[in-house]
């Protein structure tokens, strides 16, 4: 994407939409130092990738990328800095996002009850809540029941000092119960 640094940021840099006269130079140096790493080493290890694993017949990335004449990018325009994009470019952000699916009756049942809010916590299918050590665990158990909301928590087997707020599931439909009006917070 043909970039500006004269009034575009780069996602290196943290400036704003208003930038400074040095804070354009600045962008403009980072801009040329990642242009240059890209083509020097980036490309460079890429392309060594793909002749690894295709093959030498297929054409160079950076002629593939010069003819490329429609390219998708995951960002939304309300949500990301705005810029020009050419003809060729087409905002798709949010596509990945599901329809959410209707929640089991006990799982909404418990969110309809909490009439204090709901903490989710999950860290997710690759992480094991339960192989963590014990006195994390413990840790977790003395905050929560000094909270009066309660916490749903992802936990892979059955939880002996988990506080009566605590209600434990092997898993959880994270992303359909976060619209639920009472979910106030997500650890995960």
């Amino acid at each position: 994407l043909p970039d500006n640094p004269s009034y575009i940021p780069n996602y290196l840099v943290h400036f704003g939409p208003q930038m400074t006269f040095w804070q354009k130079v600045y962008n403009i140096a980072i801009l040329v130092y990642a242009k240059f790493w890209h083509l020097c080493v980036y490309d460079k290890h890429t392309q060594t990738l793909v002749e690894t694993f295709f093959g030498e017949t297929l054409p160079p990335l950076r002629e593939v990328l010069e003819n490329t004449s429609l390219v998708f990018v995951n960002s939304y325009h309300t949500l990301a800095q705005s810029r020009p994009f050419p003809p060729g470019v087409v905002e798709i952000g949010g596509i990945h996002i599901k329809e959410s699916k209707p929640l089991t009756k006990d799982m909404q049942q418990i969110l309809d009850n909490s009439m204090n809010g709901v903490i989710i916590m999950s860290f997710g299918s690759m992480v094991r809540m339960s192989a963590l050590p014990k006195a994390i665990t413990q840790m977790f158990m003395d905050v929560f029941s000094n909270i009066s909301e309660t916490v749903i928590l992802k936990y892979e087997e059955p939880l002996s000092e988990a506080p009566p707020n605590v209600i434990i599931r092997e898993w959880l439909p994270q992303r359909d119960m976060m619209e639920h009006k009472n979910v106030i917070a997500v650890i995960s």
